[in-house]
C-alpha cells in the first residue's frame, strides 16, 4: 500500500479569532482572511498539507455556519464537516476521526492541523512530518513542538524528553525554558495512527467518541486536556519552521514585511513621521501622524487603535460588544 495514500489530514477551522478584531469577526473568523499575501490562512494550510497528502484525504472541520465558506475557498469538492455548535478541539477531532474511520480501514496515519496559523517555511515543516509518519507508525502521538524563538508567555510549552506539558507561565519561567533549551511551543499540530488515537481517546475521554451523534450535548474540551496531558505515548518532534498562531495584531505586524521606518502598512494609509506601527486600512484612508508601537486597523465594521504592547486585550473589546 502507498504509504501517502494512507495518510489524512483533519483541518480544524472553528476558532473564532476574537483578539484579530474588527477585522476578524464572528461571521469571517480569521482563518479566512488574507492577512500576510494572497492567500487566507485556511488556503495556506491546506495548501501545505496537499504537498505530502491526496487531497481527498484532507478534510475540514468547522462551524455549520462556515462549510460553505470553506468550500468556496477551498473548492465545491472539499470535505467540509460542519459542527452544530462550537465544542473546542477534541469533539472536532473526534468528528473528524469517524469519518476517517468509515472512509479508510487500513488504520491510516492522521495529522491535526489548526487552520488559522502560519507556517513561513514549509519545506522544514514537511521535513519534520516525515520523522512524525515513522513514530506514528511505532504507536506514538506525536507533538510537533516549535522551537521557540522568544520567552513568550502567551503559550504552553512541551518538555521534548518527558513530554510533559507546562501551561502559559511568567516571563522568568519563560526564560529559563529558552535557557534549558528542551522546551518548545505547544503549536496544537499533532500526528497519530487512527487505532491509537481512538484508543487513547475511548480511555481517557469515552463520552466523546459515544456520543458524535449528539454533538450538541458533548463536553467543551481540547484535545490538550482530554488525551494529550493524560497519555503516556506522546512524544515531541521539534520543528523550526517560522511558524506564528497570529493571536494578536502584534503578532501579524511581527511576520509582515516592514519599510525603512519598521511600518507595516497595508491599504489606503499615509504614515507621517510614524515608526514601529502597523497601520491596516481596508474601506478609507487612514493617515497617522507622530506615533511610535501603535496598531491601527480600519474596516467597515470598526476600528481599533491600541498601543503593540496591549495588544492582547482587544478580546475585552469583543467581550464587551457581546455584552
Amino acid at each position: 500500500m502507498n504509504i501517502k495514500n494512507n495518510l489524512y489530514g483533519i483541518i480544524l477551522a472553528g476558532g473564532g479569532g476574537t483578539r484579530l478584531w474588527p477585522a476578524s469577526l464572528d461571521v469571517c473568523p480569521k482563518q479566512f482572511l488574507n492577512l500576510t499575501g494572497d492567500k487566507t490562512l485556511l488556503q495556506l494550510t491546506f495548501d501545505r498539507l496537499k504537498k505530502f497528502i491526496p487531497e481527498e484525504n484532507i478534510v475540514t472541520i468547522t462551524n455549520l455556519k462556515h462549510v460553505e465558506t470553506v468550500k468556496s475557498q477551498l473548492g465545491k469538492s472539499h470535505i467540509a464537516l460542519g459542527e452544530p455548535v462550537g465544542k473546542n478541539t477534541a469533539p472536532a477531532i473526534g468528528m473528524g476521526l469517524q469519518y476517517i474511520s468509515e472512509k479508510n480501514d487500513n488504520d491510516p496515519v492522521i495529522i491535526v492541523c489548526p487552520s488559522d496559523h502560519l507556517i513561513k517555511n514549509d519545506d522544514k515543516f514537511i521535513n519534520a512530518t516525515e520523522e512524525g509518519i515513522k513514530r506514528a507508525e511505532q504507536g506514538f502521538i506525536v507533538l510537533f513542538g516549535i522551537k521557540p524563538a522568544r520567552p513568550e508567555t502567551g503559550y504552553g510549552y512541551v518538555h521534548a524528553t518527558s513530554g510533559t506539558f507546562r501551561e502559559k507561565p511568567d516571563y522568568e519561567t519563560a526564560l529559563k525554558y529558552i535557557q534549558y533549551g528542551d522546551y518548545y511551543w505547544n503549536g496544537g499540530i499533532f500526528m497519530f495512527k487512527l487505532s491509537t488515537i481512538l484508543g487513547e481517546m475511548k480511555k481517557f475521554t469515552p463520552e466523546i467518541l459515544a456520543n458524535l451523534d449528539n454533538y450538541e450535548n458533548l463536553p467543551s474540551i481540547s484535545i490538550d486536556y482530554a488525551v494529550m496531558e493524560k497519555t503516556d505515548k506522546l512524544t515531541v518532534v521539534p520543528v523550526d519552521c517560522g511558524w506564528s498562531d497570529l493571536g494578536s495584531w502584534d503578532a501579524v505586524y511581527e511576520v509582515l514585511d516592514k519599510d525603512k521606518d519598521k511600518n507595516s502598512l497595508k491599504g489606503d494609509v499615509i504614515a507621517i513621521n510614524t515608526q514601529d506601527s502597523l497601520v491596516y486600512g481596508t474601506s478609507r484612508t487612514v493617515a497617522t501622524v507622530g506615533v511610535k508601537d501603535v496598531i491601527v486597523v480600519e474596516t467597515e465594521d470598526g476600528v481599533l487603535v491600541c498601543h503593540r504592547e496591549h495588544s492582547q486585550q482587544v478580546k475585552n473589546v469583543v467581550e464587551r460588544l457581546k455584552r
